[in-house]
């Protein structure tokens, strides 16, 4: 049953085969351009930025070949066009992770409609805040300790296990198997194993979603199994487990990958710890969309061509895979003033962290609580702690862009006080 899941088919094909690119009169565009090189993972705004001053929109060749958009205004046009740029036949990676259609995020309008209507509810502002002290709690339960040590890694000894519990608990899974984090990282970056990761995860989901049939509650997983679909009919067990899937995979990289890039500016700017500090509702609120706009943990999202175009004076083929760069929209200087900076109460901010348009991330409320709990409990004596080695930082670049590991060392005050008397 589960490798059905697995290899079964979502959303109908638009096209009969979506990879044969048709002969074009008008040359392509064409870039050398890789979003999982280690560019990309380490210092992507350069290349970000040339490609949006001389090609914002242009073709790489890279994984069996796609349209390349970097600047603010093809992103946000081709992200609210779903008739020309379709989010079927699992394009939302290149290449395609090997994973199942997990609904809603591998559908357009109106079915995508039909499934997002199902889980919204568990994602509202109120929603969330009727967490609001489940996640203080688990937030502080991590920082309290951490920052009694003499070190430590921010994003494994911190961001990875505050998103991962926060997720388990959205899901009603009190007894995580110790693999699963594994399992969705070996996926999301594509390694070896990905597919064998793929269907143990998938496996893991189909039977916790039979033990969730026999013992109800009130998480994500038991609203999906009494769910309907259109008010017309319920969920197959198939659709809960994809859809079980879906909310494992988005939330996990990216909340994991902000919070430890929101930590790795403010370790290195003690002013903007200062004003965090006696920060109000107002200053956090744009605090938070602009460490999601200077991160972008989602550097870039796929469509495909649904048909023959012309899109911004660019000739584009239906089955045309097309790659929308959010983290480089994010960086765009005529959208933003002063884009490569954290300007804490920047507004307006129009910022692409969470995409945009019907697939607009369902979880940034939750995603924001958890980052804006993480920080909180950090900043009481975050200006005790600094970067113990800037060259052990390290990013991975995929679809999704994050810091896996950041090193903190304690500082010796008494040797700090001294140099600075002297």
């Amino acid at each position: 049953m589960d490798s059905d899941v697995l290899g079964s088919v979502g959303p109908t094909p638009i096209l009969e085969d979506a990879t044969i690119m048709a002969e074009r009169d008008v040359p392509r565009p064409t870039v050398e351009f890789d979003h999982r090189d280690s560019i990309s993972a380490d210092c992507p705004w350069a290349r970000w930025a040339e490609l949006r001053e001389n090609s914002p929109i242009a073709w790489s060749e890279s994984y069996g070949g796609f349209w390349l958009l970097t600047g603010y205004e093809e992103i946000f046009a081709a992200a609210r066009d779903q008739h020309t740029f379709s989010s079927a036949l699992k394009t939302t990676n290149i290449p395609p992770l090997p994973i199942p259609d997990q609904p809603p995020i591998f559908f357009d309008p109106p079915e995508h409609r039909g499934y997002r209507e199902i889980i919204n509810p568990f994602f509202t502002p109120a929603k969330v805040a009727e967490h609001g002290k489940w996640i203080h709690a688990i937030c502080d339960g991590y920082t309290q300790k951490l920052l009694q040590r003499d070190t430590f890694d921010v994003a494994q000894d911190l961001a990875v296990k505050v998103t991962f519990d926060a997720t388990m608990h959205v899901l009603g899974i009190t007894e995580p198997a110790p693999e699963l984090k594994e399992w969705a990282e070996d996926m999301s970056l594509q390694r070896e194993n990905a597919e064998s990761a793929a269907l143990s995860l998938v496996q893991y989901l189909s039977e916790e979603v039979n033990r969730r049939r026999d013992a109800p509650g009130d998480d994500a997983i038991s609203a999906l199994i009494s769910a309907t679909y259109d008010e017309e009919r319920p969920l197959t067990h198939d659709e809960i487990v994809k859809m079980s899937l879906l909310l494992v995979l988005a939330g996990l990289d990216t909340t994991t990958s902000a919070i430890a890039g929101a930590v790795l500016h403010l370790v290195q700017n003690p002013e903007a710890q200062k004003r965090l500090i006696d920060a109000d509702d107002k200053l956090w609120r744009l605090a938070l969309d602009e460490y999601v706009r200077w991160v972008s943990p989602v550097a870039g999202l796929a469509r495909t061509v649904r048909n023959d175009t012309e899109f911004k004076g660019c000739p584009m083929n239906a089955g045309d895979r097309v790659l929308m760069m959010w983290g480089s929209g994010n960086r765009d200087s005529a959208e933003f003033d002063r884009p490569d900076d954290v300007v804490l109460d920047r507004f307006p901010n129009r910022h692409l962290g969470f995409g945009l348009g019907p697939h607009r991330c369902l979880g940034s409320h939750l995603a924001k609580a958890i980052l804006r709990a993480t920080l909180e409990g950090l900043l009481k004596d975050l200006h005790r702690f600094r970067l113990s080695d800037p060259t052990a930082v390290k990013w991975v670049a995929a679809e999704v862009r994050g810091i896996r590991s950041l090193p903190l060392e304690r500082i010796d005050i008494s040797r700090h006080d001294t140099a600075a008397s002297e």
